[in-house]
């Protein structure tokens, strides 16, 4: 079976297609098509429901007309058929999962993550039976930890750039490890809230951008740019980043690390990068998804760029198009939809 991933904003465009003057529509409508009769298969991953929670949250309080359409017209274009990676498994799947149910379970699960070590490790529950006794215990003493652990010097050194300062405020202000953890479990909230602490964050790792990186420096350490550029010429980024960055796998897959994981150092590099930290995630999960399916298609110029580096310097032989460029393709290969 041929696959076709689709971003959602390419999604988005098949839903309003009626909506689109002939010359915008074609490309889409040549999508269309070629799902209608089978020539291509598409399918939904949990990136999309990602997607889909983040326009739900930023959309007027109650108002859910908007994502009940997409989410019926992802259900009508994919059939209901997920791209799944599930814990502990290697291998992706293609399961029958209602889109419906996928993102209402999924929407719960958001609004219930912790976002202190206090109510993470509280354990609450109505029963009282020995197990939950145990984790209660266990996590009041694991709680009492954190919050008694100072934070070590070497950490702490970080506090004299400000970007820290605003990406750990409590850790900052507290100096105990309990608000490290509580400022890491609210990190990509408040870098959605304010893209400034994406940007600072990316300026800091990203020698390069000369000039924002001398911002970040306390007034103490402050050099020139011709001096920061000689000793940015000696250092090379990527290699720093495969020596130091941690080994331990997110996924026992061992192409999903390899994907995210570079997309995500692209990004850093500050070309075609994105302002939203969130969606720059959800775009490195789906170019993972991607990978396994014959083409990736997107409207999204950042995503587009990222996703075709990804695939040429990992060796994948999946293509990354614009829809426009899918229709070329397929013209120009003599692979046109079936007529009735």
């Amino acid at each position: 079976m041929n696959y076709i991933y689709l971003d959602l904003n390419v999604f988005d465009k098949i839903e309003k297609i009626e909506q689109l003057s002939p010359e915008e529509a074609e490309p889409y409508q040549y999508i269309l098509n070629f799902l209608n009769d089978g020539t291509y298969t598409t399918v939904y991953s949990n990136a999309h429901i990602s997607d889909l929670i983040r326009g739900y949250n930023n959309s007027p309080s109650g108002d859910t007309t908007a994502v009940q359409g997409h989410l019926q017209n992802l259900s009508n274009l994919t059939n209901n058929r997920c791209m799944c990676l599930y814990w502990n498994e290697i291998d992706v799947r293609i399961d029958t999962k209602d889109v419906f149910d996928f993102f209402n379970s999924s929407l719960q699960e958001s609004k219930e993550i912790g976002t202190s070590t206090e109510g993470l490790l509280s354990f609450e529950d109505e029963d009282s039976d020995a197990v939950s006794n145990i984790l209660k215990a266990s996590g009041k003493s694991v709680q009492r930890l954190l919050s008694g652990t100072s934070i070590q010097e070497e950490m702490n050194k970080a506090f004299d750039y400000p970007i820290f300062k605003k990406l750990f405020p409590k850790a900052y202000e507290n100096k105990k490890l309990a608000f490290m953890v509580d400022d890491m479990l609210t990190l990509q909230e408040r870098m959605d809230n304010d893209p400034s602490l994406y940007r600072g964050l990316k300026a800091l790792m990203n020698p390069q951008q000369t000039g924002e990186f001398i911002k970040a420096l306390p007034s103490s350490e402050k050099i020139s740019k011709k001096e920061l550029n000689e000793i940015f010429k000696t250092f090379d980024l990527e290699a720093a980043i495969e020596e130091h960055a941690p080994k331990t796998q997110t996924s026992e897959n061992p192409w999903y690390d390899k994907i995210t994981n570079l997309y995500t150092r692209i990004d850093f590099k500050g070309f075609k990068t994105d302002k939203d930290f969130s969606n720059m995630i959800d775009d490195s999960n789906h170019t993972f998804y991607g990978a396994y399916c014959n083409f990736f298609i997107t409207r999204d110029d950042k995503c587009h760029y990222k996703a075709t580096e990804v695939y040429k310097q990992l060796g994948i032989g999946s293509k990354v198009m614009k829809p426009e460029e899918f229709m070329e393709y397929s013209k120009n290969q003599e692979i046109t939809p079936k007529k009735d």
